[in-house]
């Protein structure tokens, strides 16, 4: 049996041979040190773009970032082929009276076309152009002010988001095809603030714009459906949420536009929407519409006013010359009504009971509408 110093020498032994195991070799490689990392246009190749007048082809490098503000009488950037332009913080702006966008987008049949984080402004024609139902573009961050037409077209698929258009000729953003948009701001352009007919609508706000705030649904070419959610519409001239098509609107606000706060079409769906001192209606309903937990209140004509078949429940309308009036076939249930002219004009449709309480209220009818 070893003793206790042999057993440690023959740890020590097999720790020193672990040891010599595990190292490397002492004697550096031949040669300078050099790094063995990529660099970031290796790992990213990017063309810098300093000056207008410039065009992507197929072939060309993909992906682009400007070197400075960029002044110009054409356009600017024209595009025929999947790229990414990141503006890079900087502006795109025309000088001169050609009537060009900023920047063009053709036929991009594979692929997306992606402009990002900067400013387009002063063109004579719009913003962003791209007219071709092939062709995808996303937009990141891009703020397009006074230019003459449209801040951006885009007649296909779209993917807006953290987007500003102001004072523009004509609508601020514009979508031809189905769009995901979040986070737009749409003020003061000559028509539309924002107009999607088809897709999702989020965070947005389209306000002191020249006709509606939004409108959303087949309006020029097929027929779409759009959700639009946590949207604001305020003093726009004409309506703040013009929808054709069914629509589903939910927590969307529309507050002292020119004419009726929203206008549905048939078979629209309206939930926990406020209407507050619009020009006229504050709910104007298509056949078989929605609502439910809509607030109107203070609209210069009807609080709430329903086509033929559409159910009105527990909304509130308040202070305005007619509460709601109800089409034939309808259903009006747990509704509130006060400070109207008049609180309800529902002959030609069902109801509950409505109850005018004195004092407390009694009532156990679940489905009474309340006038005060």
């Amino acid at each position: 049996m070893p003793t206790r110093h042999t057993a440690k020498l023959i740890l020590a032994a097999i720790t020193a041979s672990a040891c010599t195991a595990l190292a490397g070799p002492l004697t550096p490689p031949p040669g300078p040190p050099s790094s063995t990392n990529k660099t970031l246009q290796q790992v990213e190749p990017r063309t810098p773009i300093s000056t207008g007048g410039v065009t992507i082809s197929i072939g060309d490098p993909t992906s682009y970032y400007l070197t400075n503000d960029i002044n110009t009488t054409g356009t600017a950037i024209g595009i025929s082929a999947a790229a990414t332009i990141d503006l890079n913080g900087f502006i795109i702006n025309q000088i001169g009276v050609n009537n060009v966008a900023g920047i063009t987008i053709g036929d991009v049949p594979s692929g997306v076309v992606v402009i990002r984080n900067g400013t387009i402004r002063n063109f004579r024609g719009r913003g962003v152009s791209s007219t071709f139902a092939n062709t995808r573009v996303i937009l990141e961050n891009v703020h397009i002010e006074n230019c003459g037409d449209d801040g951006a077209f885009i007649r296909g698929d779209a993917d807006i988001v953290n987007s500003t258009a102001h004072a523009n000729g004509g609508s601020g953003f514009r979508v031809d095809g189905t769009a995901r948009v979040s986070g737009l701001r749409a003020t003061e352009n000559v028509v539309t603030g924002i107009v999607v007919e088809a897709g999702v609508v989020t965070e947005s706000i389209a306000r002191d714009n020249g006709s509606n705030g939004f409108s959303l649904g087949g309006i020029v070419i097929d027929a779409g459906s759009v959700i639009a959610v946590n949207c604001f519409a305020k003093n726009n001239d004409s309506r703040g949420f013009f929808a054709t098509d069914p629509v589903t609107l939910v927590n969307c606000h529309s507050a002292e536009n020119g004419i009726n706060g929203f206008q549905l079409d048939n078979d629209a769906s309206l939930e926990g929407c406020i209407a507050r001192q619009n020009g006229n209606v504050g709910i104007l309903a298509g056949q078989s519409a929605t609502l439910s937990r809509c607030i109107a209140s203070e609209n210069a004509t009807n609080g709430i006013r329903g086509s033929s078949d559409t159910v009105i429940d527990s909304c509130s309308v308040t202070d305005n010359v007619t509460g709601i009036v109800a089409g034939t076939g309808g259903l009006v249930i747990r509704c509130f009504a006060a400070g109207n002219s008049t609180n309800y004009d529902m002959t030609s449709a069902d109801h509950g009971a409505i109850i005018t309480p004195a004092g407390a209220f009694t009532s156990t009818n679940a489905f009474a509408n309340i006038a005060y």
